[in-house]
């Protein structure tokens, strides 16, 4: 008799094994590369839209585009901040010897793109406990705190483009204070992509 050899019967086995359950791995490859170049494993698509302010300050209504970002901002601290500037910083910006992002202590008095921008108060650039201001970034500012695409040139800001940063204040505690301030502390944390 003619019967099979043992190693024949395993040969039979793992192709049948391969014949019936191939199609269905063929089928999830397949599944797995559409996804892929849809995006769904983006990470920047993931990422959350947030400005996580600092115990006693208030950051809302963040929107980062290629006009600029802007954002709520307000404290609660119960002290008087005079002359103040805000400033963003990347999350990789180097710091100074005074734990001050380069992009601004290397360049606080200049009158190019790198300034800080102003932040209005009701009386002598002053905020005051409960109030709330509109603070905009104007996309001239974006190369300063190394924030893409650093300019709104030409094609402007991709949509989704992922920035994560800080919220920089500079301030004093009375209201005779010097440009740019006595004080710097980051007020904020923002995480966020671009919108149309």
């Amino acid at each position: 008799m003619f019967g099979k050899k043992k190693g024949d019967m395993k040969a039979q086995s793992a192709m049948e094994y391969l014949m019936t359950y191939g199609w269905a791995i063929l089928i999830i490859a397949v599944v797995l590369a559409a996804l892929f170049e849809l995006g769904v494993f983006n990470g920047s698509n993931l990422a959350p839209q947030a400005c996580i302010a600092e115990a006693g300050f208030q950051c809302t209504n963040l929107v980062y585009n290629s006009v600029g970002i802007s954002f709520t901002f307000g404290q609660t601290t119960g002290q008087d901040y005079y002359g103040n500037y805000m400033f963003i910083a990347a999350e990789g910006q180097g710091l100074d010897a005074n734990g001050i992002p380069v992009n601004f202590s290397a360049c606080a008095g200049c009158t190019d793109n790198t300034v800080p921008v102003g932040l209005p108060g009701p009386t002598a650039n002053v905020l005051v406990p409960g109030q709330t201001v509109t603070v905009n970034f104007p996309a001239t500012l974006y190369a300063a705190g190394n924030i893409p695409p650093y300019s709104a040139g030409p094609g402007g800001l991709a949509t989704g483009t992922p920035f994560a940063g800080y919220i920089w204040m500079g301030y004093c505690l009375t209201s005779t204070c010097p440009f740019p301030g006595t004080y710097f502390t980051k007020v904020a944390t923002v995480v966020t992509k671009s919108s149309d």
